[in-house]
């Protein structure tokens, strides 16, 4: 447990270094940070449904979560790439 935490720990601080990355709003170095920050939300999200949701003992449920997780995000990235079109 301690060491999901200090994982996750260590991916936040990962994420707010991404956030600040001196970026334009719409530029294509914006949609690469975006698709890094996302990936490491879903990175977390899974660590978070594993060891704090005791997914890891049915890995049916983890991975359904993690494809349905892994789905949400790549919406989210193209609801995201939208207006780059």
């Amino acid at each position: 447990m301690t060491r999901a935490w200090l994982t996750l720990l260590a991916l936040g601080l990962v994420t707010t270094a991404l956030a600040a990355a001196p970026v334009g709003a719409m530029s294509p170095a914006a949609a690469l940070v975006s698709a890094l920050i996302l990936i490491v939300a879903w990175i977390k999200m899974r660590l978070i449904l594993r060891n704090y949701l005791e997914l890891r003992h049915s890995q049916t449920w983890s991975r359904v979560f993690g494809w349905i997780l892994g789905i949400f995000a790549l919406a989210l990235y193209g609801l995201y790439l939208i207006p780059l079109a």
